[in-house]
């Protein structure tokens, strides 16, 4: 292995600290902490405590919130999630975390597997059934 030079090798360390409310938008955090960087990650809490950030949220190209396939989804979560929505339109995008495929066909529909030409011909046989 050739040795790195000191060019290539750039070490960047970030002070984490209680940043609420403090910015307005993300241009003046990557400024203040004199960040060059494509992208800015925050954390929040739980849905039901409400955006902690609300002008960096505003202010974001993407908002990507992930959750959890496996957790309960309640009214309560429908109706914070539909706020979120009104608030911030059209800059919220869902991941799920956790999530089983074979769980997920009723969303996506069947999802393709590898089968024998015996499977395949017993699917299809019985799809005329169905």
């Amino acid at each position: 292995s050739r040795p790195e030079s000191e060019d290539e090798t750039q070490e960047q360390s970030l002070e984490l600290r209680d940043t609420r409310s403090q910015y307005r938008n993300y241009s003046e955090l990557i400024d203040d902490l004199s960040l060059r960087a494509n992208y800015v990650l925050f954390i929040e809490t739980a849905l039901s405590n409400g955006v902690e950030h609300p002008q960096l949220f505003a202010s974001a190209d993407v908002n990507l919130m992930i959750f959890d396939a496996g957790a309960f989804w309640s009214q309560a979560d429908d109706y914070l999630l539909a706020n979120v929505r009104k608030m911030y339109p059209g800059k919220i995008y869902a991941v799920l975390n956790k999530a089983i495929p074979d769980n997920l066909e009723e969303i996506y529909g069947e999802i393709p597997k590898q089968r024998s030409k015996f499977r395949k011909a017993v699917k299809n046989f019985l799809k005329q059934f169905i």
